[in-house]
């Protein structure tokens, strides 16, 4: 799956003739090529979730990788958090959530969700991905959902 929608690739002539080049450089550094992302987005997760970002640095080999393998590693985790829910472990569940939630920011930073409807929850939804409302819910302190 394409990282960008295919209305801006389609403007963006020298990204598109030269993506081949960001794909070798990807292949040969993984993907803190040009910065720690994975590094400082791990950081913020617990230990538990350090296997996350091993697979991810193992599996990415190209730019557009990116967007699935990060959306991947969010719906898994949310899975996760989703059964320890149910077995009433709310703390743990809610470290998984937040880690979904770290995972998605790839997604969201990179591409309009409302293009791509069918790797992203459906706008419909009250509450949008549940990895971003879930860590709120049941925390000691008091949270308010905004966007910017």
């Amino acid at each position: 799956m394409p990282t960008m929608p295919f209305n801006i690739t389609r403007r963006a002539k020298r990204l598109s003739e030269q993506r081949w080049l960001l794909d070798a450089i990807i292949s040969l550094m993984g993907p803190d090529w040009d910065q720690g992302r994975l590094g400082y987005m791990s950081s913020t997760c617990g230990h538990d979730s350090q296997g996350d970002f091993i697979g991810l640095r193992q599996r990415i080999k190209t730019y557009n990788d990116m967007t699935r393998e990060f959306m991947q590693a969010a719906r898994r985790r949310e899975l996760r958090a989703e059964a320890e829910l149910k077995l009433g472990h709310d703390s743990t569940a809610r470290e998984s959530f937040f880690t979904a939630s770290i995972h998605s920011l790839w997604w969201s930073a990179v591409v309009d969700r409302g293009k791509h409807t069918s790797e992203s929850r459906s706008e419909s939804e009250e509450d949008g991905l549940l990895c971003q409302v879930h860590p709120a819910r049941g925390s000691a302190h008091r949270a308010h959902r905004c966007a910017v």
